[in-house]
């Protein structure tokens, strides 16, 4: 029994920083998508991988 639940809080922490480092490289809000990532575990993850990066690019 506690390794299954070690098993599942060890997927939504990964899937949490994860979340996060896709989130990093597409220049979106970190912490936003790690709690999103913990919240929501690998629904997240898919919804950062699939979300196009924004365009930082502000030199005038």
């Amino acid at each position: 029994m506690e390794s299954r639940g070690m098993i599942w809080i060890l997927t939504w922490l990964g899937s949490a920083v994860a979340t996060a480092v896709v989130a990093e490289f597409k220049g979106r809000r970190v912490m936003s998508w790690f709690l999103l990532g913990g919240v929501l575990g690998p629904l997240a993850l898919a919804a950062v991988l699939v979300m196009k990066g924004l365009d930082n690019d502000t030199d005038v």
